[in-house]
């Protein structure tokens, strides 16, 4: 025992506490396995994963699993502990280690400007927002078509009842390869026209195209 235990403290020491790893399950005799990001607390591993999803189905009718990391195995029991969102410390790892939607801090005006130079020079931006109207590059989404908005999201299908679970994509290079697929946006923020969208004119319009739906409102654009 003494042993096992020095090994394993060794690879807790290497793992640090957050890494990629291999998860197996099984169920009906038939064993699937996917990447999954894998956080360490307290020596206990911890993931998250949605309740429609295969993986979720095999661990409730079976919960002996196994996790795989180069050429290490662990082999556990998983148990269920409830919404990732409700879990501080989960989050907050997990934010520490793998990305996130949404800048952790703010970008100052020389930052901004620089990104506002990029784009008008013909340069493409992925946004990804945690929070609406601060933060990251949100001060400059106005001006090219979009105002990020808290707007409560009413009869819509929801695992948790803060997320959203959304099947409605457009039909762009973006969003077409998710047709008849579903994902779940937590707490998501919806996306209406800004002032600069609604008055251009000519070349200097600017298209706002919602590549995801739920209610009507755009959450993805």
């Amino acid at each position: 025992m003494n042993e096992f235990l020095n090994k394993y403290n060794d690879f807790l020491s290497v793992f640090n506490k957050g890494k990629t790893m291999v998860l197996s399950s099984c169920e009906d005799n038939k064993v699937s396995s996917r990447m999954m990001s894998i956080v360490c607390i307290d020596g206990m591993f911890y993931f998250q994963t949605d309740m429609s999803f295969r993986k979720y189905s095999e661990l409730i009718h079976n919960p002996q699993v196994a996790l795989c990391i180069d050429n290490i195995q662990i082999e556990g029991v998983c148990k269920e502990i409830g919404h990732p969102m409700a879990n501080a410390q989960f989050c907050s790892e997990y934010e520490k280690n793998f990305m996130v939607a949404g800048a952790k801090d703010d970008f100052s005006r020389a930052e901004l400007g620089r990104i506002e130079a990029f784009l008008r020079d013909g340069g493409r931006l992925l946004v990804m927002l945690g929070r609406p109207g601060t933060g990251g590059v949100a001060p400059l989404l106005p001006a090219w078509g979009m105002r990020p908005v808290v707007k409560p999201l009413k009869d819509q299908k929801t695992i948790s009842g803060t997320d959203v679970i959304v099947s409605d994509f457009a039909d762009h290079p973006v969003s077409s390869a998710l047709a008849g697929s579903r994902i779940v946006l937590d707490r998501p923020l919806s996306f209406e026209l800004s002032a600069a969208a609604e008055s251009g004119a000519g070349a200097d319009r600017i298209e706002f195209l919602p590549l995801a739906r739920a209610g009507g409102a755009a959450v993805v654009a």
